[in-house]
Formats: structure tokens, C-alpha cells, sequence
């Protein structure tokens, strides 16, 4: 388990095992800033649908777990 750093109100890891490699998100809700994990996980599943988010292969409250990309994080200058 390898930690991701970046995140604001997650910690969030990547981990393996004999099927492959997957980002796990731990976070709360904060109502008050109206961050939802439900609804988290219902837009990423959405989101996967269509093709732009990994599939989702577990979750519970609070912990996500979704198909690892290798990518590039985007930053101001690429896309200017």
C-alpha cells in the first residue's frame, strides 16, 4: 500500500494484489462543505458509464475503491 498525496479531504492509496491495482479513497462527509461519499459514488459510477471514470470494484461507508488508470495529472499549463 502506497500513500497518494494531493487529496484535501481524502487519503487516499494505491494497493495491489494478484488481480491488479486499485486507488482506495477513506473519507467522511462534510456536510457543511456538501461533500456526500454517497453521492461520490453514485456520480463515479455514472461517471464510469460513460467511459470516463474506472470502475468502481468496492465500496463501503466511507472507502471507495476504483480500478487504478496510469495517467498523467493535468495541470494549468497543459491545458491552456
Amino acid at each position: 500500500m502506497k500513500p497518494l498525496t494531493g487529496g484535501v479531504s481524502n487519503a487516499s492509496f494505491v494497493v495491489q494484489d494478484e488481480t491488479g491495482r486499485y486507488v482506495a479513497r477513506v473519507g467522511e462527509d462534510y456536510p457543511f462543505h456538501h461533500v456526500s461519499r454517497d453521492r461520490e459514488l453514485a456520480v463515479t459510477r455514472a461517471a464510469n458509464a460513460i467511459g470516463l471514470s474506472p470502475p468502481v470494484v468496492y465500496d463501503e461507508p466511507g472507502i471507495m475503491v476504483v480500478a487504478f488508470l496510469k495517467a498523467q495529472t493535468y495541470s494549468e499549463t497543459d491545458v491552456r
